[in-house]
Formats: structure tokens, sequence, C-alpha cells
């Protein structure tokens, strides 16, 4: 399965992502800032990242770096709060409300696929 490296400022909700990617065989990295998430992007093995859109005004930059640096990691974000019309999706190749293990299980594994056969964005933001 895939290694997915998870950002998120809350902790309680990224511990039950955590437990809902686990579940579904994927290994799971976690690191809290963009200095680690780059780190991480450079050193290991990073299948997708899956980022708290809300952590987003702070990370805006880790987003640039990460399709400059490896480009064919797809960016899932999340959110608790998901208004009508998104801004910050255009960061991102996909986009799930928080809570739905189920949906954020089928949404992974959609975009995994996507990037598998280059569907998913591939240049620089």
């Amino acid at each position: 399965m895939a290694r997915i490296l998870c950002l998120n400022d809350h902790t309680y909700s990224l511990s039950g992502t955590i437990a809902a990617l686990q579940h579904e065989g994927h290994t799971v990295l976690t690191v809290n800032g963009t200095n680690p998430a780059l780190q991480a992007v450079a050193d290991e093995e990073v299948d997708l990242i899956l980022l708290d859109c809300h952590a987003l005004d702070t990370l805006r930059n880790l987003v640039a770096a990460v399709r400059i640096l490896r480009p064919e990691i797809p960016v899932v974000m999340t959110s608790g709060f998901c208004g009508l019309q998104c801004e910050k999706l255009r960061d991102a190749d996909a986009c799930i409300q928080k809570g739905d293990a189920a949906a954020l299980a089928r949404t992974i594994n959609a975009v995994l696929c996507a990037a598998r056969y280059g569907l998913c964005r591939t240049l620089a933001a």
C-alpha cells in the first residue's frame, strides 16, 4: 500500500485519520511543520500528502515546494468545515471533509490510482 505523509494541526483528528489509514494498510508518516515535511519528502518514499487545509495559510509554501521537488506526489486536503467555494482547493489534487473514514479511503485510493496513470497534477504550482 501507500506511504502517506500527514500534516494536521488537530491532534485528535490526526489520530483518527492515522488509524483509518493504517486500517486500510497504508504506512503513515507524521510531521509537524514545513521544514520536517520537506525533509520527509526529500528523504522518504512518499506516495501522497494529506494536509489539513486550515493549516495551509502557514504551509502554502510547502505545497509549492513539493510541486517543485517531487511533482508526482499528489496532495489531498482535509477540512472539518468546507465552504462551497474553497479557493484552497486549487493547491490540491482532491479535498475531503474530515470525519468519514470510508470516504477518506475511497478518495485516497482514487487519487493514488489517478497519480499512477499520470492523471493528477504534475506541474509546479
